[in-house]
Parts: C-alpha cells; sequence; structure tokens
C-alpha cells in the first residue's frame, strides 16, 4: 500500500529530506510490511546519492533485484537525466 507515492509527500511541500526521513521510519515501523525491505533501502540510498526522484529509484532497484534472479537486465530505459545517474540505466 505504501509504495510511498512520492507525488502526494510533494503535494504536501515535502523536501527530499522529509521523504527520506518518512520512508525510513517506515522502515523501522514494526506494523508496516513493504514487499521487499531491501528494494526500498538500496532505493532510498540511491535517492540520498542522486538527483532522481524516489519513485524512479525505487522502479530501478526492483528492477535490479528482479534481474539479479533472472540475470537479464541490460538497463532501465529512461529519458529523465536525472535518472541516468542511477545505476543500470540508459537512454534508449
Amino acid at each position: 500500500m505504501i509504495a510511498v507515492d512520492t507525488n502526494v509527500l510533494l503535494r504536501y511541500r515535502a523536501t527530499r529530506d522529509d521523504i527520506i526521513a518518512v520512508v525510513e521510519k517506515l522502515l523501522q515501523e514494526p506494523n508496516v510490511r513493504f514487499e521487499d525491505d531491501e528494494v526500498i533501502w538500496s532505493a532510498l540510498q540511491a535517492y540520498r546519492e542522486t538527483e532522481a526522484n524516489f519513485a524512479d529509484a525505487l522502479i530501478v532497484h526492483k528492477a535490479l533485484k528482479t534481474a539479479a534472479i533472472d540475470d537479464e537486465l541490460q538497463a532501465v530505459y529512461t529519458f529523465d537525466t536525472t535518472d541516468l545517474q542511477l545505476p543500470s540505466t540508459a537512454k534508449p
């Protein structure tokens, strides 16, 4: 349910630091379950280190995790230049 809708957070003028704090608190909350905590955590780290938005970082890191299982990912294609800072991204 909470795959963190950053658009909602941004409507409330949440800063990057606000989003990081909220996600960190959700990860620590024992009553909140994510599909994959590891993906959320790695996306959060990428979000901290780049200018990409959190939703795109989640997409890329979910693809990376899935590809690690299937060993098939060549790249996650994006037209967003800030997302090109994320690992395994490329222009189409």
